[in-house]
């Protein structure tokens, strides 16, 4: 999920636990705002995108996440929209 920060700011992926009533933070650096998460073919991977809150015209680059928030790792410090092949 995409989270909107109350200061409207910036967006946080989000993963939403069935046995949880609360979802838990995958992102948390409020110098990014994150956009257009897509999971990998067996759902363990999330890839997405990054921008700066102020200047969200300018790529920063394209991410991937562990779907239990580990492992954040930066592909490419370019590209927009990120999506998985098949």
């Amino acid at each position: 999920y995409l989270v909107a920060q109350p200061d409207g700011s910036s967006h946080l992926v989000y993963s939403a636990n069935p046995m949880f009533t609360t979802p838990v933070p995958l992102t948390s650096d409020p110098i990014w705002s994150e956009y257009s998460p897509s999971f990998s073919p067996d759902g363990a991977t999330i890839v997405f995108g990054r921008v700066s809150p102020q200047t969200q015209t300018t790529t920063a680059g394209i991410w991937i996440v562990q779907a239990d928030g580990t492992g954040l790792t930066n592909l490419s410090t370019d590209g927009s929209f990120p999506r998985w092949l098949p």
